[in-house]
């Protein structure tokens, strides 16, 4: 790109900003009054930081020992161009390293700068341009890589500027409740639903935030709009059950999660809730059975075989509640609880 004598000094101002990543808001404003002293147009100011940007980002990209290494680079950043992997692109992924002998270390290399780059991509655009759209998209991105602070201060501002989109209360709500702050998420769900209360998603997310916050007769409430707006949606079902289930009203959940079932009978948590719910029924074989299936559907899930521990317990197979709490440890070595059952489980297993 060639440059007039006052659009180089621009751009290697730019370069030394960028040496941390980012552009903040001083240097932003510093910019600005550079573009307005050089009578450099929006426009080209733009391209020079675009190129700027592109130029500190080839610089610091992992340099590739092999073909192979380079391939899977490019696959994993076509991947994470909405921020995210799910579980199948994940699973191609590992096969990918082995085809193309990447180790672990290097691919978390990879893929932390990768995820780096999208991060400062939309600090900058957002120290650029600070609109709502910019700001929620920016915040979508943190949320990605649960980042949920930085999440947070982007959908509030987001929020701020567009207080009426329903979307914008929901997703910080939602952020909220990932990080722990369920009372703040409980208000701004209840915006969302205020703003869209046919939308069932905004009463999920309600009915999860009074959930986690213990809550559980205002979250059996705001399930039970959710259903009624959607009664397809399995995952409804499923925390209605285990509301029910916190609440001690063992056979409302029973009820829901055979219904969460019916809708999702390869999720492993619908059986989990299902059978936790018989084990606080009484009724100990369906639990086990149910419980098994959980096992089955997920093996490397700890609180799985917890329960069917408990649930054998519970029925008098002291040796069979042995093995479940000794897997359960198996896959947490270090929970205290685990080494608790197991050692008071212990002499029964011996006796029996």
């Amino acid at each position: 790109m060639n440059f007039t004598e006052q659009e180089q000094d621009y751009y290697e101002l730019i370069l030394d900003m960028l040496d941390d990543g980012t552009i903040d808001e001083s240097e932003r404003a510093l910019l600005n009054k550079r573009i307005s002293k050089y009578g450099i147009s929006d426009e080209r100011a733009k391209e020079i930081e675009d190129f700027a940007l592109q130029e500190i980002q080839n610089k610091n990209k992992p340099k590739f020992n092999t073909e192979g290494e380079e391939e899977y680079y490019e696959l994993l950043e076509d991947m994470l161009d909405d921020g995210t992997i799910d579980k199948s692109e994940r699973s191609l992924l590992n096969k990918r390293k082995v085809k193309y002998n990447v180790s672990d270390k290097r691919a978390k290399e990879f893929e932390d700068y990768i995820k780096s780059v999208k991060v400062n991509n939309y600090t900058i655009l957002n120290s650029y341009n600070n609109n709502a759209y910019d700001l929620f998209k920016q915040g979508e991105v943190y949320y990605n890589d649960k980042n949920y602070e930085e999440a947070i201060k982007c959908f509030k501002k987001s929020a701020e500027l567009e207080p009426n989109d329903w979307y914008n209360w929901n997703w910080l709500g939602n952020t909220y409740n990932k990080n722990g702050n369920y009372e703040e998420a409980i208000k701004c769900l209840k915006k969302a639903v205020e703003l869209s209360p046919d939308n069932w998603s905004n009463w999920y997310l309600l009915g999860i935030s009074y959930n986690e916050n213990g809550n559980y007769e205002e979250a059996i409430r705001c399930f039970n709009k959710s259903i009624e707006l959607d009664p397809n949606a399995w995952i409804n079902w499923n925390w209605l059950g285990a509301s029910y289930n916190k609440n001690g009203n063992y056979k409302e959940a029973i009820r829901c999660l055979n219904k969460a079932v019916e809708l999702k009978p390869d999720d492993q948590s619908n059986w989990r809730w299902l059978g936790r719910s018989y084990n606080g029924n009484g009724e100990y074989e369906e639990a086990i059975r149910c419980l098994k299936k959980a096992v089955e559907l997920n093996p490397d899930n700890a609180n799985n075989w917890e329960w069917l521990g408990n649930s054998y317990n519970k029925n008098g197979k002291f040796k069979e509640a042995q093995n479940a709490y000794a897997k359960a440890l198996e896959i947490e070595p270090d929970n205290d609880y685990y080494k608790k059952q197991f050692k008071l489980n212990e002499d029964k297993a011996n006796r029996k």
